[in-house]
């Protein structure tokens, strides 16, 4: 199903280097290659937006940035302008289903973390990826973290039937298994603490000011 730490070229251990530790941001969501090339056009959830803009803001700074995105169209590997690498993994119009999900969209996935050879791996809301990311990074002795999107990341772990069995085995794999999860909200922190067990900090959603610099996001 997936490749395993043995033959793999990830190098071990981490490499901080003046930049600081190097980042990959783990979505599939073709909004983030959208977002991140600046060709979208539609409404965007809220988690892209975040996602896209942290990776952005940090390659600014300088940081080594990494994000795996669906691959679309066919198109490689590339940097957008603000320096964020892009590592396509697999089509999001590939083959679906447990079948589809353990032969072919682990191994990809997998397949473009090791090219990212990122010292920590960050993923967004309640999917497979979660527990993909968690488990590499344990292999690879990497970190991996986990940054919730919405209040139900923790109450779906309480509920059945809401996620796909094999998303829902993996889901719950990474948020136990995870180096650490941040919240957004302080309820999402009680809930995620209720739920699982694990406490973790809240850092609230960023916005873009004109400038181009995030902020925190205004109140409502």
């Amino acid at each position: 199903m997936a490749d395993t730490a043995q033959g793999s070229d990830v190098s071990s251990g981490a490499r901080v280097g003046a930049a600081g530790p190097s980042v990959c941001f783990v979505s599939t969501s073709r909004a983030c290659v959208q977002l991140l090339l600046r060709t979208h056009n539609t409404s965007i959830g809220g988690a892209e937006v975040q996602l896209t803009h942290l990776a952005s803001l940090l390659a600014r700074r300088g940081g080594n940035v990494s994000f795996v995105v669906a691959d679309v169209h066919g198109v490689g590997e590339m940097t957008n302008s603000d320096g964020v690498r892009l590592i396509p993994c697999y089509s999001r119009d590939g083959r679906s289903g447990p079948l589809g999900w353990a032969t072919d969209k682990w191994r990809k996935l997998w397949r473009a973390m090791r090219t990212a050879n990122a010292d920590v791996y960050v993923t967004r809301g309640m999917n497979w990826h979660t527990g993909a990311a968690a488990l590499f990074a344990r292999l690879h002795r990497r970190a991996s973290v986990f940054w919730m999107a919405a209040e139900d990341d923790a109450l779906v772990l309480a509920r059945r039937g809401e996620l796909q069995p094999h998303v829902r085995v993996c889901y719950r794999y990474g948020i136990q298994h995870c180096d650490a999860i941040v919240a957004q909200t302080e309820r999402g922190r009680e809930l995620m603490r209720e739920v699982t067990g694990r406490d973790c900090p809240v850092i609230p959603n960023m916005w873009i000011a004109p400038d181009g610099e995030a902020g925190p996001a205004p109140a409502h």
